[in-house]
């Protein structure tokens, strides 16, 4: 399940750039838990929708359906982790997964 998540953000990121960007993938560990950012090129996304975009069935693809980030936001639900989204004022989307290292 972790694949597909990891697939669908590369996905969106790669399709919001139109082919022309950069994605980086970066895998930090900590004590207790290992993250997983992703970073892309793109204009990132408008303030107004952020907030959205992890709600199931919220698009802005004519041909999305919008379970794809509500999926990945499920499934890491499901492992106990966390994710997250920002846009810094510089440009661009960064995603970030957390992952708890063990569960107690």
């Amino acid at each position: 399940m972790l694949e597909i998540v990891f697939l669908n953000l590369l996905m969106n990121s790669a399709q919001a750039m139109n082919g022309a960007g950069r994605i980086q993938v970066d895998i930090t560990a900590h004590d207790d838990a290992c993250e997983i950012t992703f970073t892309d090129s793109r204009p990132g996304i408008p303030a107004d929708i952020r907030d959205q975009v992890l709600t199931p069935f919220f698009t802005t693809k004519s041909r999305g359906t919008g379970l794809g980030l509500a999926t990945a936001k499920s499934v890491i639900d499901a492992h106990h982790g966390e994710i997250a989204v920002d846009c810094p004022a510089t440009g661009g989307t960064i995603v970030t997964v957390r992952l708890r290292a063990r569960l107690t």
